[in-house]
């Protein structure tokens, strides 16, 4: 008992709304705005069943007018119900989706109530063994195109209440009873069992409803939170990376001690070349080069860590390193190249543009950093952060110093080998490093 309530209670967080991101809240409330008006089409074709009800089943001109106010009633509420929808109001279609419920109940059991006093007003029996009731099934089933296991419910709510209330009155009133089958099947008489028995399906069927309910806004929750996981993951990691993380709900612990290849970039001369630029231009410009930097970082599997301005910061082994030792920082200076090449087909573009050529520099170092998510509690973001970081970022800025555009660390030299042809430079120092660095230039073709 106390799993099963447990389940209950689970249920009702996962449709809880507002539990819910404000994307999938997005989603649920412009499909329960389609499913109202698909529930309302389907009003309309019930409208025309009823019309031909209507006309076959009155057998006197008493019948035909009783049969004839039900269905005018009926439209009418499905009339008012398409204007609420045509309002696009949120709240007032909930509302209304209510008010329609207690509308149909009412004039279902309102015509059963009069055919049975029209037929034997001495016996209610009539009203409680109408085929008519099979009628309460149609508004039932309509609410599962609400997206709301609440509208379910209330549903099979207010058929208890209607059907308890026509049965108690019918005790009241006075109905025969009887306990033998043929008699109830063939005759007046009800066997009152049967009469309790008989909302049984109808809570079975609300059962089912409600839990088709919960499905549908559970998957609906699950995609939407998967798309928004790999949304905001395809901002920094590459694309295999990212169907990775997005297979395991905390792939990103907060944060442990590894070793990651660091690669920073800078345009070069950006401060001078944007003076020049107006906003929209520099917009524009900065986009696109990102854009072509980002698709080369991402080729080679690294991951974007952030943008500062003209620079591009990105990480390789991240969030695991790489299982062979040196793949890290061999894709990191295969970044760098395809970085390179990104350039120099956006320098031609420029060219037929009549715009000068950007030059940037590259500067990678590897070695063990803290590697997590961090930030405040309303922004967050993943990242890496060590002294290897400060190190790539002086390797980064020593390109200007030694006139070149691609400067490796001796560590990622030793890791890169003869991959690529480098050429070593003079030892440099550099702030915040007792010893000079040893850096390699990469040649680029």
């Amino acid at each position: 008992m106390s799993s099963f309530l447990k389940g209950l209670t689970q249920m009702r967080c996962e449709m809880d709304r507002n539990s819910m991101t404000p994307e999938v809240r997005a989603i649920l409330d412009v499909e329960e705005a389609n499913g109202a008006r698909v529930g309302n089409r389907f009003r309309y074709g019930l409208g025309i069943l009823i019309c031909v009800s209507v006309l076959v089943n009155a057998k006197t001109p008493e019948q035909f007018i009783a049969n004839s106010i039900a269905f005018l009633l009926y439209m009418g509420v499905t009339i008012v119900h398409s204007l609420v929808l045509r309002n696009k109001s949120r709240n007032w279609m909930i509302t209304f989706n209510y008010l329609t419920l207690i509308l149909d109940f009412t004039l279902i059991c309102g015509l059963m109530t009069y055919y049975s006093f029209r037929a034997s007003p001495d016996n209610f029996a009539h009203a409680i063994k109408n085929p008519i009731i099979t009628y309460l099934m149609m508004p039932m089933a309509l609410t599962v195109l609400q997206f709301r296991a609440k509208i379910v419910f209330t549903s099979l709510a207010l058929l208890l209440l209607f059907y308890g209330s026509m049965l108690a009155f019918g005790m009241y009133w006075g109905m025969l009873l009887t306990t033998d089958w043929k008699d109830y099947v063939l005759g007046p008489t009800v066997i009152l069992s049967e009469a309790f028995t008989k909302p049984l399906p109808f809570l079975a069927m609300a059962c089912i409803l409600g839990y088709s309910t919960y499905r549908a806004v559970f998957m609906v929750r699950r995609i939407g939170d998967l798309e928004t996981r790999r949304a905001s993951l395809a901002r920094f990691f590459s694309p295999d990376v990212v169907e990775e993380l997005s297979a395991g709900e905390s792939a990103l612990g907060p944060g442990v001690r590894q070793k990651v290849t660091v690669l920073f970039s800078d345009i070069r001369n950006f401060t001078s070349m944007s003076e020049g630029m107006d906003p929209a231009e520099l917009a524009a410009f900065l986009t696109d080069f990102r854009n072509r930097m980002t698709d080369a970082i991402f080729e080679c599997g690294g991951t974007l860590d952030k943008f500062v301005g003209d620079a591009i910061m990105a990480t390789f082994g991240t969030p695991r390193p790489s299982n062979v030792p040196g793949l890290d920082s061999r894709n990191a200076v295969s970044a760098g190249l395809a970085m390179m090449k990104a350039l120099k087909s956006l320098n031609s573009d420029r060219e037929l543009s009549g715009l000068p050529a950007v030059g940037i520099g590259i500067g990678i170092h590897t070695g063990d950093v803290f590697c997590g998510t961090i930030g405040s509690e309303g922004r967050m973001e993943y990242t890496v952060i060590g002294d290897p970081v400060n190190t790539a970022s002086r390797i980064e800025s020593l390109c200007k110093f030694l006139k070149t555009n691609f400067l490796i660390s001796q560590e990622v030299f030793a890791e890169v080998g003869d991959t690529v042809e480098t050429e070593k430079m003079p030892r440099v120092r550099v702030k915040g490093k007792e010893r000079p660095l040893q850096v390699y230039r990469v040649i680029v073709s």
